[in-house]
């Protein structure tokens, strides 16, 4: 199973925490794209790298995350809709480095 790649994104991880908490601060428009970028790449990874996890949540979590978030046919949201898609967001990624790592952890220990 692809999950015991998981833990080196763990710094991945925070840093898009971090980047999801300033854009709720006014940024300049490339800020922005760069947040998109990093969200759903970062998404897909773990879109593609969850999806035999029982519950099929976090695939499917991120996976939503993904197209959200998505740079190259991207949504015009207004500014409390991202500020809303963001808070979620940072609430998903919060919650990964939890379970997504326990998951990683007990992967390994079954090995």
């Amino acid at each position: 199973m692809l999950i015991k790649n998981l833990r080196p994104s763990f710094f991945v991880r925070v840093l898009v925490i971090l980047m999801l908490v300033l854009a709720m601060f006014d940024n300049p428009y490339f800020y922005y794209q760069l947040l998109r970028w990093a969200v759903s790449g970062l998404s897909l990874y773990f879109t593609l790298n969850t999806y035999k996890l029982k519950p099929i949540f976090w695939a499917w979590a991120f996976g939503i995350t993904a197209v959200i978030y998505n740079p190259i046919a991207p949504f015009y949201l207004g500014r409390s809709i991202w500020l809303y898609c963001n808070f979620v967001t940072i609430i998903l990624l919060v919650l990964s480095l939890y379970f997504l790592d326990r998951f990683a952890l007990k992967e390994k220990n079954s090995k």
